[in-house]
């Protein structure tokens, strides 16, 4: 099998996780009752990363400014995140969790988690290191690919 074939059957295994994963946040009552997926995404981004300004967190969950303005808006109203403006720079703002913001950020991610254990089960012991090993290299190589393009 080349590398074709092999990213063709990634491709097809990776779309499965995926879809388990985002039902992972649908099937979490005390999170999706509260928030839509939108605000779910972004939730998970700030937990994840911390305080971002808004172009940060529209590109973290792949959409425009104005959009993300909106949803942040609607976190604030349901005092899930709060805005920070830099004193350095006015115009700077950041979004950062509320205390109830980081309380469903930690129920988002004991769900993700209860998935990660229903994902794992499937594997040997060995295997799980494996597989948590080749997706930490995988993230840093991304991570190292998305900070160079940012540093141009």
């Amino acid at each position: 099998m080349n590398l074709e074939d092999r990213a063709e059957k990634l491709v097809d295994c990776l779309q499965a996780v995926i879809m388990e994963a985002k039902g992972a946040d649908q099937r979490n009552p005390g999170v999706c009752e509260l928030l839509s997926r939108q605000e779910i995404q972004v939730l998970l981004a700030l937990g994840l990363r911390g305080p971002l300004i808004m172009r940060d967190v529209a590109e973290a969950i792949l959409l425009s400014l104005s959009s993300v303005t909106g949803i942040v808006d609607s976190l604030e109203r349901k005092r899930v995140v709060r805005r920070e403006r830099s004193s350095a720079d006015r115009r700077v703002v950041r979004v950062a969790l509320t205390p109830e913001g980081r309380r469903l950020y930690a129920l988002a991610r004991d769900g993700h988690i209860e998935f990660a254990r229903r994902m794992l089960r499937a594997l040997g012991a060995e295997e799980q290191e494996a597989l948590v090993s080749l997706f930490r290299k995988i993230s840093r190589a991304m991570s190292a690919k998305a900070e160079e393009a940012h540093a141009l």
